[in-house]
């Protein structure tokens, strides 16, 4: 198990007017995996397993408007995973893995127009996601424990996030159902 950190993905509503003016908080979250020696490896540097992972991301913008807007969300994964160690000495390994993970992406916006209007809708949808990492293990760094570090490369496949939640102030919301969403575009 570790701690993640990454740069925001940088994804909107398709609001109806321009944004101004935005902010990004950074991507964190937490990554989990659990593996075991492949069997007919006899060097012991294959695994096999699953991963998981947790992350959440925010944003704020103002509109042409002055509309203030606030997207809040959060994404879990889970997927197969393949691991080799490629490099190993006494108190030293360097692994490469690579895995593709399941994921439900869901996203909250919040719009609060200068009138005092406020309407909130939830974004949602699944999607794939190859991975690939690679990263140092320093064992028994302390006692039982070891430090890991490394970078992880992870691939956006282009996917649409729809909502389910109603319009109530279709000023503030794109008409046109194929336009109402959060795209995700294809990226790393």
């Amino acid at each position: 198990a570790y701690m993640a950190f990454g740069p925001a993905r940088k994804l909107n509503y398709n609001y109806t007017k321009p944004i101004t003016r935005q902010s990004f908080t950074g991507r964190m979250g937490a990554e989990l995996f659990y593996s075991k020696k492949v069997e007919f490896d006899i060097y012991d540097r294959f695994y096999f397993g699953g991963m998981g992972h947790v992350y959440s991301f925010n944003s704020e913008a103002t509109l042409t408007d002055l509309t203030v807007v606030e997207e809040k969300g959060g994404e879990f994964g889970a997927g197969p995973f393949l691991s080799y160690i490629y490099f190993r000495n006494k108190n030293w390994r360097l692994a490469l893995t690579g895995g593709l993970t399941l994921n439900y992406f869901r996203q909250l916006v919040t719009q609060r127009a200068v009138s005092g209007d406020q309407e909130q809708r939830f974004f949602e949808g699944f999607y794939f996601t190859p991975k690939i990492k690679t990263y140092l293990v320093n064992k028994n760094f302390l006692p039982t424990v070891d430090f890991m570090a490394g970078f992880d490369v992870t691939i956006n496949l282009p996917t649409n996030f729809t909502s389910n939640t109603p319009i109530a102030n279709s000023s503030q919301w794109q008409d046109d159902v194929s336009s109402d969403n959060i795209h995700l575009p294809f990226g790393a």
